[in-house]
């Protein structure tokens, strides 16, 4: 079958499964997460079946829940049909046998749901259908910690919520174990609005950006046509005491619209900004504790929009102050303008590692993990099968209905570009 055999593809990328817009879905947002035997599991934001209940793309399907085994099997194990929630657009995570996350909209207040379901699709459940007041649009996905207590945001809803979808500022919430579904905050402008995907850090403390909100008054905020002023702020939140704090409040020439990547052991936040910096296509930065309670900003790199593309998403942190991830869009080809770039950043550079043309993958949007021999894995949007038709053949997309896809550093020009630049350094980032 077309769609799911292996694709090679130069410096060391393999496409691992294109997805078609019938029952596997179509446009994967945000990366895949591994269990302990290798089977990668993601979301399709749209395909399958069609619903009445998807706000924001209605007929054009509310998608799937899908796994990817080791030898390659695709399965659907989940097929949303809006009751249940539509258009999941958020991470999952794995937790005691469970897959946890979220869907955009849906569910039976209808503007979207948290969902728990086994990993073989079985006893899916509802943990929480969002009504607006109480957040609308959950597009980031949830975190669990060890107690089983979900976490989450909504990207509109709660206050300024005016009864649709994209009205509202934002809420931060928990379901904890066994108990009932609670705001803990919600946003009000100055202090953020419209969080974005949250992260643990030491001591069980939240860490999150906001995509805008803030004191920002810079021309560039807000983005993405967002109701509220400003260019967004990082902030963390502390469930034991209820303790909210800004890390950052963005200007638009250090960044706007900042999405965390990763939260280190020692309290150090990987970070980048859709927007803003010198060129309005996105930063890269660093938090680090400073001693004293609070974080220092560090304005890493500034995109330029050529070979490291534009738009960048929640990075990763290697070793000796490098960072990995992608930009959503941009890149250089032979015979053109990219469609976004897998990178590496080091010493002041970013370098690419995969440029994406279509026939590869196109906009990949979701946050690499590191998969069985140490591969890097990701998502794109669009790309492979083109054009993307829903199963009621409406147009999901002409650029292609998505790829889940591997990068294999070793052995390669990739890899001999990295060692190279890491010899230079004598330090070396991939190791055998």
């Amino acid at each position: 079958m077309a769609a799911s055999s292996a694709v090679a593809a130069p410096f060391g990328l393999t496409t691992l499964y294109q997805f078609t817009g019938g029952a596997d879905g179509a446009v994967a947002p945000r990366g895949v997460v591994f269990d302990a035997q290798g089977n990668a599991y993601g979301t399709s934001q749209l395909g399958a079946d069609n619903c009445s209940q998807a706000l924001i793309y209605p007929g054009l399907g509310c998608g799937t829940i899908w796994r990817l085994a080791p030898d390659g099997a695709f399965t659907t194990i989940h097929t949303f049909v809006g009751t249940d929630g539509a258009q999941s657009d958020g991470n999952l995570v794995l937790h005691a046998g469970q897959i946890y996350g979220t869907t955009t909209s849906g569910g039976p207040g209808g503007f979207g749901t948290a969902f728990k379901v086994a990993r073989d699709g079985s006893n899916f459940q509802l943990l929480h259908s969002f009504s607006g007041a109480d957040g609308s649009n959950p597009e980031a996905g949830v975190v669990v910690n060890s107690n089983g207590d979900v976490f989450g945001t909504t990207e509109q809803g709660g206050a300024g919520f005016s009864g649709v979808w994209n009205s509202g500022d934002g809420t931060l919430w928990e379901i904890p174990a066994g108990g009932s579904f609670q705001v803990l905050k919600a946003f009000s402008g100055p202090d953020g609005a419209n969080p974005s995907r949250i992260y643990f850090g030491p001591g069980g403390v939240i860490f999150g950006g906001t995509f805008a909100g803030g004191t920002g008054t810079n021309s560039i905020c807000p983005i993405l046509n967002l109701p509220g002023p400003g260019c967004g702020v990082a902030f963390s939140y502390n469930p034991a005491n209820g303790q909210y704090a800004i890390l950052h409040d963005f200007q638009g020439s250090d960044g706007s619209g900042p999405i965390i990547g990763q939260v280190g052991s020692g309290g150090v936040v990987t970070a980048s900004t859709q927007l803003g910096g010198s060129n309005n296509l996105g930063t890269l930065f660093r938090l680090r504790p400073n001693g004293s309670g609070g974080y220092a900003f560090e304005h890493v790199y500034d995109f330029r929009g050529a070979s490291d593309g534009s738009y960048p998403i929640r990075p990763r942190a290697l070793p000796f102050g490098a960072m990995l991830g992608v930009s959503e869009n941009g890149g250089t080809t032979a015979t053109g303008p990219g469609k976004g770039v897998l990178w590496i950043y080091w010493n002041g550079a970013v370098y690419p590692l995969v440029t994406f043309d279509g026939s590869n993958g196109a906009y990949p949007l979701g946050q690499v993990t590191f998969g069985p021999g140490f591969q890097i894995y990701e998502t794109t949007l669009n790309g492979g099968i083109a054009p993307c038709l829903a199963q009621g053949g409406a147009t999901i997309a002409q650029a292609g209905c998505g790829t889940i896809f591997a990068f294999n550093p070793f052995g390669t020009m990739a890899e001999t570009a990295v060692r190279a630049l890491m010899a230079a350094q004598k330090e070396t980032v991939f190791d055998r």
